[in-house]
């Protein structure tokens, strides 16, 4: 069929399109439903467990990406503490193992002097006072052996306390993302 002489004239068609407009303004309704912290508004038809259930997925991806973002901020600092608290560890054992041999010796050295002072024709003579001096020596170091394996304790003790801070303050940062996206998930 030919067209309505009107619809040959391009002024026709701006008019149309303004009552048209005017028309779905003042007699038609859309609802939509909107999640503002994810930036998603629902569809046209669409339903709104439909949009709960994409905002949920939405909010999971987001959440995903940021606990990624987390874990490679966190990534480095917990392998460099976790690498220190090895060496730490090591430290304690080294130390441990030089205190053992230290007492030993210092046993070996002390039984010797007293079987050197009580075997030998002079008790009080000056090869058995410098035994004896070379004796407290061991006993010394010895000591200062075991402060050393204390000491090393100790600061296996303070990584790993640096460790569990630094492990609580991922997990609390965790915990806030989780937070603050599950306001988002519930649409």
């Amino acid at each position: 069929d030919d067209l309505p002489p009107e619809a040959g004239k391009p002024k026709s068609y701006d008019g149309w399109k303004r009552s048209v407009t005017d028309w779905l303004y003042r007699t038609q309704e859309l609802a939509l439903l909107r999640a503002k912290e994810l930036g998603l508004t629902s569809r046209p038809g669409e339903s709104e467990r439909d949009f709960q259930i994409r905002v949920r997925d939405a909010a999971r991806e987001e959440r995903d990406a940021e606990a990624q973002k987390l874990r490679a901020k966190y990534a480095p600092k917990l392998a460099a503490l976790d690498e220190r608290v090895r060496r730490a560890q090591q430290a304690v054992q080294r130390e441990a193992e030089q205190a053992r041999e230290s007492k030993v010796s210092s046993f070996l050295s002390f039984g010797v002097t007293l079987l050197g002072a009580f075997a030998g024709r002079k008790t009080f003579s000056a090869a058995n006072a410098g035994r004896a001096a070379t004796t407290a020596r061991t006993v010394g170091r010895s000591m200062k052996e075991s402060k050393d394996v204390e000491r090393a304790e100790e600061t296996v003790e303070a990584l790993q306390a640096q460790l569990a801070a630094l492990d609580a303050q991922f997990q609390e940062e965790l915990r806030a993302l989780d937070a603050s996206l599950a306001v988002g998930a519930g649409a």
